[in-house]
């Protein structure tokens, strides 16, 4: 991805339709799974435009490949934990 892309979408993911939408369908789907003070995986996951909304049940940890898109996260999210990896590659077991 571009990385102005990043930037573009750290400017908007409070305020354009496709983000709240996204984000409400999860909340919809799950948050009555998300145990309270959980911690949950937002794996691939950019400036947190989608994934952060789990901080208020639990712990988030943000992973991303892009460095710029977790500078990002952390700016807008300062309560997740974020690491710079390629999840395609992780060894999540059989």
């Amino acid at each position: 991805m571009e990385l102005d892309e990043y930037r573009r979408m750290a400017e908007v993911e409070t305020s354009h339709w496709w983000y709240g939408a996204t984000r409400a369908l999860l909340d919809q789907i799950l948050a009555p799974h998300l145990p309270p003070g959980g911690r949950f995986l937002d794996a691939g996951c950019g400036t947190g435009a989608t994934g952060a909304w789990m901080e208020r049940t639990g712990t988030v940890v943000g992973v991303d490949a892009e460095p710029l898109a977790l500078t990002l996260y952390a700016e807008a999210h300062p309560r997740a934990g974020l690491a710079v990896s390629d999840v395609a590659g992780a060894d999540v077991g059989q």
